[in-house]
């Protein structure tokens, strides 16, 4: 768990709503204290995995060429040998990317609510990293079911679970596709199946974007939290 790093996007969140920097520089504090005792502990029950555990942390994700627009280009680039150099540069600089976007979400949400801003990064997150796991869908769960976005919830839900089908049975705890398949194909079937959950994020973000319902009402009316934080 404390390599996990996506929760400490909540931090600048937290700081940029303080008015008074003698709060901020507390709240930085405490934010760095805390994990940094766990490491620390950790580092003290098993000598020598501060290093490792740095290093994956900084390294977080999963390989590119399996999530969204990277596995199109994936596919696209391994039948047709088109676009290898474009598809290089988006897998090296797409994380670098969707983290830019990330922090001017933060700082142009920062009068919003808290719990609403840190959706929006988790969306554009999901949307711009060319290398997301399987293992971070669950981080926009639990937001959207306290900000009421059951709709949402809904179709991301349809698309986690037609996507972790496909990939689980496929290549992860069976290899039932490469059995039926050619390898080459049966991984572009995987790669192509995380779009039926990273078209309805980006549908969801552009909602947002948008202030206007894109995704159909199907699953539930939407009750959301106001957006501003009074």
């Amino acid at each position: 768990m404390l390599s996990k790093t996506w929760p400490v996007l909540m931090v600048p969140i937290l700081v940029l709503r303080q008015s008074r920097w003698s709060t901020r520089l507390r709240l930085l504090f405490w934010s760095l204290v805390v994990p940094l005792v766990g490491i620390l502990f950790y580092e003290w029950l098993f000598p020598g995995s501060l290093t490792p555990m740095l290093r994956r942390a900084a390294r977080a994700g999963s390989i590119p060429g399996w999530w969204g627009y990277s596995a199109v280009l994936n596919v696209l680039v391994t039948f047709t040998g088109f676009g290898g150099g474009a598809y290089a540069l988006l897998n090296q600089m797409g994380r670098w990317l969707a983290l830019l976007l990330a922090g001017l979400v933060i700082w142009l949400m920062r009068r919003q609510h808290p719990l609403y801003t840190f959706m929006l990064v988790v969306l554009v997150l999901f949307a711009f990293v060319p290398n997301l796991g399987v293992q971070g869908l669950s981080w926009i769960v639990p937001l959207a079911i306290i900000l009421g976005y059951w709709n949402e919830l809904g179709w991301y839900t349809v698309g986690a679970v037609a996507y972790m089908w496909t990939a689980y049975w496929g290549i992860h705890l069976t290899d039932g596709l490469m059995v039926l398949l050619p390898k080459s194909l049966a991984h572009a079937i995987i790669q192509l199946a995380s779009l039926f959950i990273w078209l309805p994020i980006v549908l969801w973000l552009a909602q947002e974007v948008r202030q206007r319902d894109i995704l159909p009402a199907f699953f539930h009316p939407n009750q959301h939290l106001e957006r501003t934080d009074s």
